[in-house]
Formats: structure tokens, sequence, C-alpha cells
């Protein structure tokens, strides 16, 4: 169940980098595009689940 394990943490990390992006956004650069956004919270997320699953099993 470990690729489980990455799954969960791929998505937790899109979400967390997504909600954290869209904060910013309203906070701080009200111009920075949606698809800008959804790109990076996948690539950050992605990253962070990859991480995070290496740190668990690793």
């Amino acid at each position: 169940m470990e690729w489980l394990g990455v799954v969960m943490g791929v998505v937790a990390g899109v979400v967390w980098t997504f909600l954290m992006l869209t904060v910013y956004k309203h906070l701080y650069m009200p111009t920075l595009g949606m698809r800008y956004i959804a790109l990076m919270a996948v690539l950050m997320g992605t990253v962070m689940g990859l991480v995070f699953a290496v740190a668990r099993w690793g």
C-alpha cells in the first residue's frame, strides 16, 4: 500500500499548495493567473508528495 501513501501525499501537497497560492493571489497578486496557480500547485504538490514518500519509506 506504499503507492497509496504516495498518492495521498501528492494530493495533499497539491491541495495545500493550491490553497496557499490562492490566498497569496488574493492578498498580494490579483493579476496572477489561475492556470499558472494550478500548474504550480500540481508541480509543487507532486514534489512534496514524493519527498514525503521517500522520507517515510526511504
